[in-house]
C-alpha cells in the first residue's frame, strides 16, 4: 500500500483543527479538494476515517492511526530538513588538504569565516607538500586540494587561483640577504637544501643547482627551521615563507624571473559535495589568478 504524505498531512489538519474549512485553510487548499484527498486516503486504507454522522468524529480506526500518522509525518519533516541541510551545504564534512602558503595566508582567513557561517559542518584540513595532495586526491582521500600542479595525470584537473616568484631563502645575516635580487647561477656553491616544490623546477636549466642538494627536506616546517639554523639555504616561492619567519630573508631570483602556480586540484569530472563546493567557491572570491 502506498499513502501519499500529503493525505496523511490533510488528515492530521482535520484532526488538529476539528474542521474540513479550517485545515483546508491551513493546507491552503480548497475545501473540496482536501475533502477529496482524505476521500482517497480512506479508498486506500479500505476503512473510513471519520463517522459519516459528523465528518469531523473520528472513526476506531482513525484513532489508532493518528499516534502513528503523526510519527511518521513528523520524521518525514525531519528528513525533508535533513536533506535539504545537507544539499544547501549547511550541514556535512570536508577534507581539504593543503600546502602551507594556502595554509597560512588564505585557509586562516576563509576557515573561520566558513565555520561562523555553516557552524555544524565537519572540517578536515591536511597540511602536505604537492606531490602528497596529489596523491590524496588521486585516492579520494579528501574533496580537493590547494597546491602547485607537479604531475600531469589525465585524471585531474587544474585549476588556478594565485603566483608568486621564486627566490632564495636565507637567514637574515647571510651574505646574499641584503640584495635586491639574485641571478640563478649565484646558487653554485651554496649549501642547498632541497625539498619537493623544487620538483616544479626540473624543466629549467638555470635552477639545476637545485638537483644536486646538500641535503633533502619533504617538511616544510623542518625546511625553514634548518635554514632559520643556518644549515643551508633553499629556493622558495615568495609565499612560502610564513609571515612570522622574521629571522629568514627572501631575495628574488631572476634571469629568468619563474612563478609558482598555486591552485585547486581535484578529480575530473567529480562532483563537489555542497559544503566542498562552497568553500571551493569561497578561495575563488579570494583568489583568483590574473
Amino acid at each position: 500500500m502506498e499513502l501519499s504524505i500529503t493525505q496523511l498531512r490533510n488528515f492530521l489538519h482535520v484532526v488538529d483543527i476539528g474542521s474540513f474549512r479550517g485545515a483546508a485553510e491551513r493546507a491552503h487548499r480548497s475545501q473540496p479538494a482536501l475533502s477529496l484527498s482524505i476521500k482517497e486516503l480512506e479508498l486506500r486504507l479500505g476503512q473510513p476515517l471519520f463517522e459519516r454522522s459528523t465528518p469531523t468524529h473520528l472513526t476506531p480506526l482513525a484513532l489508532d492511526c493518528v499516534p502513528i500518522v503523526r510519527d511518521l509525518v513528523e520524521h518525514y519533516d525531519q528528513v525533508c530538513e535533513s536533506l535539504g541541510r545537507l544539499a544547501s551545504g549547511r550541514t556535512g564534512s570536508l577534507s581539504v588538504a593543503s600546502v602551507m602558503t594556502a595554509t597560512t595566508h588564505w585557509l586562516s582567513e576563509i576557515v573561520p569565516e566558513f565555520v561562523r557561517k555553516y557552524p555544524d559542518v565537519s572540517i578536515r584540513l591536511v597540511d602536505d607538500n604537492s606531490a602528497n595532495i596529489e596523491k590524496l586526491v588521486l585516492a579520494n582521500s579528501i574533496d580537493f586540494g590547494i597546491c602547485s600542479r607537479l604531475g600531469d595525470d589525465d585524471r585531474l584537473v587544474f585549476e588556478p587561483l594565485n603566483h608568486d616568484v621564486f627566490g632564495l631563502v636565507c637567514r637574515h645575516d647571510h651574505p646574499l640577504a641584503r640584495r635586491t635580487a639574485i641571478e640563478w647561477k649565484s646558487l653554485d656553491g651554496l649549501p642547498l637544501v632541497g625539498t619537493t616544490t623544487h620538483r616544479s623546477l626540473r624543466g629549467h636549466a638555470q635552477a639545476a643547482p637545485l638537483q644536486r642538494p646538500a641535503m633533502y627536506v619533504e617538511n616544510m616546517t623542518a625546511l625553514l627551521s634548518l635554514v632559520d639554523r643556518g644549515q643551508g639555504v633553499t629556493v622558495l616561492p615568495a609565499l612560502a615563507v610564513p609571515p612570522y619567519a622574521t629571522g629568514l630573508a627572501f631575495v628574488p631570483l631572476e634571469n629568468p624571473t619563474i612563478e609558482r602556480v598555486i591552485g585547486i586540484l581535484s578529480i575530473r569530472g567529480r562532483v563537489l559535495s555542497p559544503p566542498a563546493a562552497t568553500l571551493r567557491a569561497m578561495l575563488r572570491s579570494r583568489l583568483k589568478a590574473p
